[in-house]
């Protein structure tokens, strides 16, 4: 057993699969930092990013093939114009982001079917589903969002409300 000391609240917590090392995301509601641990050596490398699109920090991170994807938290404007989910690139010790999805993105709404607006005030928890999409969680707003083929020309949306209205 070993313990690991990171400054700043931790939130995101992730093993990238091919390289095995711990990606942990500190202060995700602003001045947000990466630490990259080698639980093999116990070497840390602390990362930080640059200032945001979207006036907040970044939570949590999904990795599919060679890339990881971060949501970018605490959005500081409603509507959210700025990213919600950014990809992410390692540069010395920087971390480069790209826009993914807009917080304001349109989506197929999976209960009608139709195509709505999104305005994602809360983007958290993310995740990979069995074929491969990413699953964010925009927790404050109550609806999974589900981004097919991430940051290709056939990226697709599609939205699930967690909540039921009448």
């Amino acid at each position: 057993v070993y313990t690991y000391t990171v400054v700043g609240h931790n939130d995101g917590l992730k093993v990238d699969p091919s390289t095995h090392l711990l990606w942990a995301i500190q202060n995700e509601d602003a001045n947000a930092s990466l630490v990259i641990i080698d639980t093999e050596t116990h070497q840390t490398k602390v990362y930080t990013f640059g200032p945001t699109l979207h006036g907040g920090g970044y939570d949590d991170m999904v990795f599919r093939g060679c890339k990881v994807y971060i949501s970018a938290s605490n959005p500081a404007n409603n509507p959210n114009a700025g990213p919600a989910i950014v990809s992410a690139r390692l540069d010395g010790t920087t971390v480069d982001v790209e826009p993914i999805l807009a917080g304001e993105a349109s989506a197929i709404d999976i209960t009608t079917g139709a195509t709505v607006q999104l305005n994602l005030q809360d983007p958290d928890s993310m995740t990979l589903d069995p074929h491969g999409n990413i699953v964010l969680d925009s927790q404050g707003d109550q609806e999974l969002i589900i981004v097919r083929d991430p940051g290709s020309s056939d990226q697709r949306v599609f939205r699930l409300p967690l909540t039921y209205q009448t």
